[in-house]
């Protein structure tokens, strides 16, 4: 479900408080106004804080996603 793509949006979103949701089983990305839309996964400042600035590894990233789509999964995705 939540993908390497889904982690690099949320990194290079415009809105420093974007967030991933999952909305009807799809992920997206959103502003933060409208993270109340589906069910909060993260937020942009929460991956920068976990990865670091800078552009991460192809490796962290795809972790991350898996870490993630691991803990959406485990809400019943």
């Amino acid at each position: 479900m939540i993908t390497v793509e889904h982690v690099e949006r949320l990194l290079h979103a415009e809105d420093p408080e974007a967030a991933l949701i999952v909305v009807d089983g799809s992920p997206e990305v959103v502003s933060s106004a409208h993270a109340t839309d589906g069910v909060f996964v993260t937020d942009r400042q929460d991956v920068v804080t976990q990865i670091g600035d800078g552009e991460p590894a192809p490796d962290t990233l795809r972790r991350l996603a898996e870490a993630l789509d691991t803990a959406v999964n485990g809400l019943g995705g």
